[in-house]
């Protein structure tokens, strides 16, 4: 049993491949019952894809894969 939320961060600012298989990945852990928490982009596609079908999301505004300040805020 996982204790912990597993943590999928998403930096994107559109709709890619990337961003479906995470969708996919949290959709099938959320129909197991398996904590997790999706960081994105602010009103980004997956935000509202996500938060559309039920989802946590937590929106953070990420300069990039390298924000140190955005890091400190996850």
């Amino acid at each position: 049993m996982i204790s912990r939320p597993l943590l999928h961060i998403d930096t994107g600012r559109e709709w890619r491949g990337g961003q479906a298989q995470v969708l996919n990945l949290c959709q099938g852990l959320h129909a197991r019952n398996i904590p997790f928490l999706l960081v994105t982009q602010p009103a980004s596609p997956l935000a509202e894809r996500a938060k559309a079908i039920g989802l946590d999301v937590r929106e953070i505004t990420m300069r990039g894969e390298w924000d140190i300040p955005a890091a400190r805020k996850i």
